[in-house]
């Protein structure tokens, strides 16, 4: 029998989440390093103000305090790469909406004259049922190609 306890609470996922292009996904690494690097450079504040205070550490506390300024420099090198990869995920999205727009009035160019060819074929068979053109096309008279009883069934079966 299923209890409330084992039920997944699943959060909804953000627009970002949804998108896993790679460049999203070096993004959200940045960000969970920079608030990893954050929360390190925090707990190392505390020692070194522990240690200001004349408290005494222990060993690996002494260690850690000893690698802060490696820790401020690397979250300080995170937080840039993060700006830069922001940039260029936005300039990469910009292109992609360019392109798409681009696409969408080339398939839209290509439709619409697919559209006007139809429309000329159906002018030109309608043509057809003129008594005068129909003359011209039977005699080849008025610059119309010479056809024949049998073709102009055929158009006309069209």
């Amino acid at each position: 029998m299923p209890s409330a306890a084992n039920a997944k609470c699943e959060k909804p996922a953000s627009s970002e989440a949804t998108d896993n292009s790679p460049i999203r996904q070096v993004m959200t690494i940045l960000e969970h390093k920079i608030r990893n690097l954050e929360k390190r450079k925090s707990k190392l504040t505390s020692y070194r103000d522990l240690q200001k205070a004349g408290k005494e550490l222990n060993g690996d506390q002494r260690v850690a305090v000893a690698k802060y300024d490696e820790v401020n420099q690397t979250l300080e090198f995170a937080r840039e790469l993060s700006k830069q990869v922001t940039a260029v995920a936005t300039v990469a999205e910009r292109e992609a909406k360019k392109q798409a727009k681009k696409d969408a009035w080339v398939r839209y160019t290509a439709e619409t004259n697919k559209i006007r060819e139809v429309l000329l074929v159906l002018d030109c068979l309608m043509q057809m049922g003129n008594t005068e053109a129909r003359e011209d096309f039977l005699n080849g008279t008025n610059g119309a190609a010479k056809l024949t009883e049998q073709d102009l069934k055929i158009l006309d079966d069209l």
